[in-house]
């Protein structure tokens, strides 16, 4: 647009120079409302495949490439407490080529790191391990995962001599005496719960803690009056009656039985016997996690290189009787979920167990299994229970184990008769007259260590003659 001509030349350069930074400030505009061309690439193009977790320096033990890696190995520790830590849960559950290789990547990070893991088991042990009883769930909310862990301190010893004492007997006997009435946490809302009696409550509890023991403490406390239900005699009898109910008997023998032996011995208080007899749990598997060593091949006859081959003997019960046992490189949460009634894979053995005495009065499992691909031959497994820091009765240590080739027994005698005298004697460490057995060496042995597993669903028999 021409000026007029009564407009100076200085007003015209300040008009033109506004006019250029107009259009600039234009077409910046512009630029910034369109899309870059590498926004609309990162856009358009499909999301990137997830970043595999680096692979392990070390060999894996465990023999079975096609497993599922664990949940330990998926995330991997960045700090040197992080590899102690992880260290230490593989050396438990007996991954020690695994465990050997963490404790040094750890310090090399730190010199004094398990000082700094000792320091912080002591104030805060769930935070260093959240895999113990009563740590908060994981952040992924996955709380079905399987975990074995194998105790390393002494056993427990239980004094016989000792006097029986209920240590939360002052806190019964101040609940009974206040009212355990419960109330609503919003005050327009009622508690349905106390219009139930406490023998209709207490009979639902007495099932729910037959199936899992675990939800016991959880009842114990919801409230006063649940914690009390938790302690009637009622629900102990009904569990004892259960869990110590031979095979063979119905549940009415097993009453008649159960009430004479907790007069005789534990002066009549149920939870007392559940406490201190010795019994199996048929809510998860025993463990035992074995070791050998194998020698390698090289081409070099400087070195001669040698595995740690890691094994696991898995043991699971019914209380019908029936015991499987299975043997296999493959870490447990990988067996675990499978080991049904059904279960019949390689190196799987079906038989049937029992509760014997010595002279002694030692109480002892035996264990009589066949495998299906080796037909011929019985093995037979005397074991006993033990006790843990970690809990009672959930440790199984080894006593004898040997088999007998059914080939070799004369066609005139009754092999079920002799597997029976067999098993009578070797309790009290007689087995002269058995000349056809195989003693194994039990210096290879690893006891059997109890793991709950959530997915089992445990089936009693039928109250037949109640």
């Amino acid at each position: 647009m021409p000026l007029s001509p009564n407009v100076p030349p200085s007003a015209e350069n300040d008009l033109e120079e506004f006019r250029a930074e107009w259009r600039r400030e234009v077409a910046h505009r512009k630029n910034d409302a369109l899309p870059s061309v590498s926004s609309l690439s990162l856009r358009d193009d499909p999301p990137a495949a997830p970043k595999r977790p680096p692979a392990p320096d070390h060999e894996s033990l465990s023999g079975d490439d096609g497993a599922p890696a664990s949940p330990e190995q998926v995330q991997s520790p960045q700090s040197a407490l992080e590899y102690y830590v992880q260290a230490v849960e593989q050396e438990q559950r007996g991954q020690l080529g695994q465990a050997l290789a963490n404790y040094r990547h750890a310090f090399r990070m730190k010199d004094n790191v398990d000082q700094e893991y000792k320091k912080l088991l002591l104030t805060d042990a769930k935070a260093v391990h959240p895999s113990l009883p009563g740590a908060a769930p994981s952040s992924s909310g996955n709380t079905d995962v399987f975990r074995h862990t194998v105790p390393i301190a002494a056993e427990y010893e239980h004094d016989k001599d000792a006097k029986w004492h209920d240590p939360l007997e002052s806190l019964v006997d101040a609940f009974s005496s206040e009212d355990t009435t419960m109330q609503p946490r919003v005050d327009y809302k009622p508690v349905h719960l106390n219009k139930l009696p406490n023998e209709m409550i207490a009979t639902v509890m007495k099932h729910s803690m037959l199936m899992s023991l675990a939800s016991f403490p959880q009842l114990a406390v919801v409230c006063k009056r649940m914690f009390l239900l938790t302690r009637s005699a009622s629900i102990w009898r009904y569990l004892c009656e259960q869990t110590y109910r031979p095979p063979s008997l119905t549940l009415g023998a097993s009453r008649r039985l159960q009430e004479k032996y907790v007069e005789e011995h534990y002066g009549g208080h149920w939870l007392r016997m559940f406490i201190e007899r010795p019994r199996i749990r048929y809510d998860g598997v025993y463990i035992s996690t074995c070791h050998y060593v194998r020698p390698g091949t090289s081409e070099s006859a400087w070195n001669q290189p040698v595995h740690l081959v890691t094994y696991y003997r898995y043991l699971r019960f019914f209380p019908d009787g029936l015991v499987i046992q299975h043997v296999h490189t493959a870490e447990p949460h990988t067996v675990v979920r499978q080991l049904s009634r059904h279960f019949n894979k390689r190196q799987t053995f079906h038989g049937r167990y029992r509760w014997c005495k010595n002279d002694d009065g030692e109480l002892f499992l035996q264990i009589e299994s066949q495998d299906n691909t080796v037909a011929h031959e019985r093995f037979f497994m005397t074991l006993m229970v033990k006790g843990t820091h970690r809990g009672r009765h959930n440790k199984l240590v080894w006593r004898r184990y040997a088999s007998i080739n059914e080939r070799q027994i004369d066609d005139q005698d009754d092999p079920r008769r002799l597997f029976e005298e067999y098993m009578d004697g070797i309790v009290n460490n007689d087995s002269s007259g058995f000349d056809l057995e195989h003693v194994y060496d039990l210096k290879t042995m690893k006891p059997f260590f109890f793991s709950p597993v959530r997915s089992y669903r445990v089936a009693y028999p039928a109250d037949d003659d109640a």
